[in-house]
């Protein structure tokens, strides 16, 4: 006997063998279900018509909790699963005795077309006047309905997860909105199911069945939660259907890392369609079985919903948001983005949590100097910290090698390459799939094929569906010089589809996947089919019926073209990101207009979502995002860009990149106003947006540390502002190149460009840009340490500033930052701290994220220079500092954001908390390492060694102090030659 019962229960006018005998023997046959579950049925005598049972169902309830007392009491956990009335039977049996208080058995219900507020038949049956009480128990919104469901509410709102409905798509008696009172449950639908057939499968792959024992697996996890405190959330991530072949050596990895417990992270790595969320899915179903094996919690997260393209750009918000308050954050929406990360990670490392992050690669940027790293620093953060230390295990599946996180070297992080299928198992995957063929044949299929997951589920299922299984038709396959490892043996079977699939409306269907990145909306697709039709895409829609549609939807799903339905939203379509990119290459190469006219279309659609003309949150943002790619994508560009420049950026505010911070999210959606990345936009803008176009991506790659796509793009908006005598875009592109060589460690070249930008500047008549560009040059005097010069350039800029804007005292923003850089090299630090305290207000009243956090860094260091009777006020200097992050991490100027973090473990090191000033000191060297940001490097060596030499680490200290002085020869940072000289004497004095 099994530790847990299902046990099934009939409705009205039936019998436990009418409704639930083949339901009974697939469960009983699943391998599974029954290792984990005994099965049984209540049975009862019920009419339509005459009256079995005067009392109603509440006498029913009562023999209910008989059988349950009399048969079922050794079992730890009973779960019944009720069709049309056995589940309001099911209802009033949990009410009348109270059976979720403690120490009861029955932990939950799935309920098949359960008429919560009554069905058709029954108010039929009234109208002629039926003697049955049962029936007359089930009369739409009956005083007995109404009071069960007023009770049912009150009592049951938060053990929703026990708790599963489900109606049928063609259901005439119990509609769906009659098949749940729970709002705060989302309803299944089954497809082409009525209220009889729906409690019936055809066979295992019947959506019926199938939910049944997801709900039935998931609720073996619960009851393990409700003995031993584990809680589970694997719901968010993607379903994968059909049986698990191989793989043996890679789950007996990931079965050593969990239990050796020296590793935090693995990575799970392949291209797609190779098989890594089967993988993943495979492993945690088989330690479900046992109780997680040790785990405390076990949650799951899918990114692959907000598209699966690599490149797209997607926001961690939603993660962190629903994330955090399930691991118990008190406020989820607090602080900065890293700050959440870092708050997650906290959680997470208190118990021993498994974490799976799968399809991380829309949060990595595509193929370029960047390629692979976090876009998000939230989840930079939290992979960080759990990278550090981590008492479970985080897994991660990615196309792409999380450089983040890279193997240090002791195992705490570990790297899966997940091969294609060995010959055995994909030959028995192919005959899973109904191939038939003898061993050598399957065996050499998979040779041909390439082991390629995705390619074998559908050559499989189309010899089975178009040529009966015959393997022999393998040979009609057509060859592709699609490299194989990216998917080309997947895209050669899709070819064989498509010719298949000629004029009818599935194959318009699945090109239309190929308009998306991510799964496609039943209102985004319904855009598409509206007047006027698209030739050769929508043209086949026009006639369909509704059922027709669901029809030629079903039939792709069957041939693993589209993924399997959304039991919460069955409007949503989806597919593999291979049967996405191929079918969007093929629409784009090979009908044109019809990719336009759609793309058209979608950015109609999206470009009047918002409610707001101007959005204020990037989440109200998004659909102004699409529309602008979606109009790239149809030669729109001059609309596209004013929706971008008008409704996202709100003009020269520039809303999104500088009160949002959204770099990311700008840089994906600029790349599509360029020919070639990132110095030729294209043709189809203005003048004037050509220009914001080059700005903008300089600006914005030199913020994400991109040093030398920033000057490529800065470099041709310079060579198309001399061209145009547009002498003001040319003098901020100037001062940007100047402050990325200067970054670089290239001082020399800093300065030319600064004295260019001043050039420039001049013929422009500009104010801001005379000042910008004479603080630019003087900052890079500053390092060269040039500091007579320096100053003199800053007073200048300043005076202009006064009489450009009298009411402003001081240099402010970046630019009074600098000045006060210089006034603490000079030690004026009681002048530095009155000018950040000043220059902080117009900040904050601007609301500039950036220049407040710049501004707060300024005060944390003048709090620690300047000297009184008490010594350094330490205290406050920390609160500012940690301001200063938060706020740089906000703004995501890593450039910026590695400054701080030295300045702060100075802070820490004088504090001796030697523990974070390693830690911050660490991020700082990946920030400056990563970002080719040499004179940070050479900060970040001399903070080192002091560091190093106060923990009486002196070999560490001797090393830090050459490469540091190496750095400082080369680059002519002679800012630092001082300092260097004195720890050198520190060195030599100990």
């Amino acid at each position: 006997m099994k530790n847990r019962l299902a046990v099934f229960i009939h409705g009205l006018g039936s019998t436990h063998e009418k409704t639930w005998a083949k339901m009974l023997r697939l469960c009983s046959e699943d391998k599974i279900l029954s290792s984990e579950y005994d099965f049984d049925y209540f049975e009862y005598h019920t009419s339509k018509w005459a009256d079995f049972c005067r009392e109603g169902i509440p006498k029913l309830a009562l023999m209910l909790d008989s059988k349950v007392n009399a048969d079922w009491q050794s079992y730890e956990s009973i779960f019944f699963v009720a069709h049309s009335m056995g589940g309001i039977v099911a209802k009033q049996y949990i009410l009348d005795l109270d059976t979720f208080s403690k120490g009861s058995n029955v932990k939950g219900i799935f309920f098949f077309a359960t008429p919560s507020n009554g069905s058709t038949l029954a108010s039929i049956a009234d109208f002629f006047n039926i003697s049955s009480s049962h029936t007359k128990d089930l009369i739409k919104n009956s005083s007995y309905l109404t009071e069960m469901n007023k009770r049912w509410e009150s009592r049951h709102k938060y053990t929703s997860d026990a708790f599963q409905y489900a109606y049928g798509e063609i259901d005439s008696i119990v509609t769906q909105a009659s098949s749940h009172r729970d709002y705060y449950i989302t309803p299944i639908v089954i497809p082409k199911k009525n209220h009889g057939t729906i409690s019936v499968p055809d066979n295992k792959s019947d959506i019926s069945y199938k939910q049944l024992k997801s709900y039935l697996l998931e609720q073996t996890k619960a009851s393990i939660k409700q003995d031993s405190s584990l809680r589970v959330s694997t719901s968010r991530l993607p379903t994968t259907e059909g049986e698990f072949f191989g793989r043996e050596a890679e789950l007996g990895l990931m079965e050593q890392v969990w239990n050796d417990r020296e590793t935090n992270i693995i990575s799970v790595v392949a291209f797609g369609g190779v098989g890594k969320t089967a993988l993943v899915k495979h492993w945690l179903n088989h330690i479900s079985i046992n109780g997680y094996t040790g785990a405390s919690k076990v949650y799951g997260w899918s990114f692959y919903s907000q598209g699966a393209e690599e490149g797209t750009q997607v926001s961690a918000e939603e993660f962190f948001a629903h994330t955090l308050k399930w691991f118990g954050d008190p406020d989820p929406s607090a602080g900065s983005p890293w700050d959440k990360g870092v708050r997650l990670a906290e959680l997470i490392q208190k118990e021993r949590t498994l974490l799976i992050l799968d399809g991380m690669e829309p949060l990595q940027y595509p193929p370029g100097p960047m390629f692979g790293k976090l876009k998000d620093q939230g989840v930079k953060a939290l992979t960080r910290e759990l990278r550090r230390s981590n008492p479970g295990l985080c897994v991660i599946t990615t196309r792409v090698h999380l450089v983040d996180i890279a193997d240090t070297g002791n195992q705490t992080v570990r790297s899966l390459d997940l091969e294609n299928l060995t010959e055995d198992a994909g030959a028995q995957f192919l005959h899973h799939l109904g191939v038939k063929g003898t061993k050598g044949e399957l065996k050499q299929t998979v040779i041909n094929f390439g082991g390629h997951a995705l390619a074998l589920s559908l050559l499989g299922r189309y010899l089975a569906i178009v040529h009966n299984g015959n393997i022999s038709m393998r040979e009609i396959i057509p060859a592709l010089t699609k490299e194989e490892k990216l998917g080309g043996h997947a895209r050669r079977v899709m070819e064989s589809y498509e010719k298949w699939l000629i004029g009818t409306p599935e194959l318009d269907i699945i090109r239309m996947m190929g308009l998306f990145d991510r799964p496609a909306t039943g209102d985004a697709i319904e855009s598409l089919k509206k007047p006027p039709e698209i030739v050769g895409l929508t043209d086949t829609q026009r006639k369909l019926s509704w059922a027709q549609w669901k029809y030629a939807v079903s039939r792709l799903r069957e041939l693993g073209l589209l993924g399997a339905e959304d039991g919460y939203h069955s409007d949503i379509l989806d597919c593999h990101p291979l049967v996405r990119e191929h079918f969007q290459e093929k629409l784009k190469n090979e009908n044109p207009n019809a990719w336009i006219a759609a793309n058209s279309k979608l950015y109609e659609y999206y470009r009047d979502i918002p409610n707001k003309t101007l959005p204020d949150t990037l989440v109200e943002m998004e659909p102004l995002f699409l529309a602008v790619s979606h109009g790239c994508k149809a030669n729109k560009y001059q609309e596209a860009m004013a929706v971008y420049w008008e409704r996202i950026q709100r003009k020269s505010e520039y809303y999104s990149l500088k009160v949002l911070g959204a770099l990311g999210a700008n840089l994906a959606t600029l790349a599509d106003f360029f020919d070639t990345q990132w110095d030729k936009p294209v043709d189809n803008i203005s003048v004037f947006f050509k220009l914001e176009v080059l700005g903008s991506a300089g600006y914005i790659l030199r913020a994400l540390g991109q040093k030398q796509e920033a000057i490529q793009a800065l470099r041709g908006g310079l060579i198309h502002s001399i061209r145009f005598q547009d002498w003001n875009e040319a003098a901020t592109n100037a001062e940007n190149i100047s402050e990325l060589h200067l970054s670089s460690g290239d001082i020399l070249t800093a300065i030319k460009y600064g004295k260019e930008a001043i050039e420039y500047a001049d013929k422009s008549r500009e104010d801001l840009r005379s000042i910008a560009s004479r603080t630019a040059l003087a900052d890079a005097l500053h390092r060269n340490d040039q500091i007579n010069m320096a100053s003199t350039l800053f007073l200048e800029a300043e005076l202009l500033q006064q009489k450009w804007q009298p009411k402003f005292k001081y240099l402010y923003s970046l630019r009074g930052f600098l000045f006060c850089d210089l006034l603490l090299k000079q030690e004026k630090y009681t002048e530095a701290l009155a000018r950040a305290e000043t220059t902080i207000n117009i900040a904050i009243e601007r609301n500039d994220p950036l220049s407040i956090a710049l501004d707060n860094l300024t005060l944390g260091r003048a709090n620690i220079y300047r000297q009184s009777d008490a010594g350094p006020d330490f205290k406050l200097a920390k609160e500012y500092f940690d301001k200063a992050v938060d706020g740089l991490r906000m703004a995501d100027r890593q450039d910026h954001i590695a400054r701080s973090l030295i300045f702060r473990a100075a802070w820490f090191r004088k504090s001796k908390d030697y523990n974070n000033a390693r830690n911050d000191l660490d991020e700082a060297f990946e920030i400056s390492k990563s970002g080719d940001m040499q004179l940070h490097l050479v900060d970040f060596y001399l903070e080192s060694a002091h560091l190093h030499l106060v923990m009486d680490e002196h070999e560490e200290a001797n090393k830090n102090i050459a490469l540091a002085e190496d750095l400082i020869n080369k680059t002519g940072y002679d800012l630092k030659r001082d300092e260097l000289e004195a720890l050198k004497g520190k060195r030599g004095s100990i």
